[in-house]
């Protein structure tokens, strides 16, 4: 959300959709069904991991309370229901991680590097997901081969920022507008 004033002067919240966090990790000399392999096990793996990491959660929130009544839901509510924010009822096997993976020519920034190279751009649906996902590719839990990550460090507001070239105090131009509002 973009929170501002049209030209006319006129108070606006502008919702930006189909913008992912994302990562890139080199891809130089690898093939298609590399990068098909690369998406399911991203997939499987940063979700049995996540289910892990929550699982081992709700076991230290039941041993705080002997009747274990202040256990987590998937949204870090404390109630007792199980629903999650997505609305799977705590069924986290059913949530996505990955929204896509393209292939893109980019320099790298570090170093002296004159020619693109080739890179996969790994766009993630949720921006909590992206360190979790990074260090499984440095660890080299993927393709059993440790990856360069780039880009993972910055936090996802200021990515989106950098990649519009959106500064504070500046103007956003929209093409294909709609306006909740009776007139603009």
């Amino acid at each position: 959300r973009i929170f501002g004033t049209t030209a006319t002067g006129r108070k606006a919240c502008l919702i930006i959709h189909q913008a992912y966090p994302f990562i890139y990790i080199p891809w130089n000399g690898r093939s298609k069904e590399d990068l098909e392999t690369l998406i399911s096990t991203i997939v499987t793996q940063a979700q049995s991991r996540f289910e892990h990491n929550l699982a081992n959660e709700q076991v230290v929130q039941e041993d705080d309370k002997p009747d274990g009544s202040n256990v987590k839901n998937g949204n870090g509510n404390m109630n007792s229901s199980n629903k999650n924010a997505d609305g799977n009822g705590g069924d986290y096997s059913k949530r996505k991680v990955v929204a896509g993976i393209e292939l893109t020519k980019r320099t790298r920034f570090y170093g002296m590097y004159k020619k693109p190279e080739t890179f996969a751009l790994i766009k993630l649906l949720n921006p909590t997901m992206k360190l979790r996902v990074a260090s499984m590719l440095r660890d080299g839990q993927f393709l059993n081969e440790a990856f360069d990550v780039f880009e993972a460090h910055i936090p996802y507001v200021q990515q989106f920022f950098i990649e519009k070239d959106i500064t504070g105090m500046g103007y956003v131009e929209v093409a294909g507008l709609t306006c909740r509002c009776k007139e603009l």
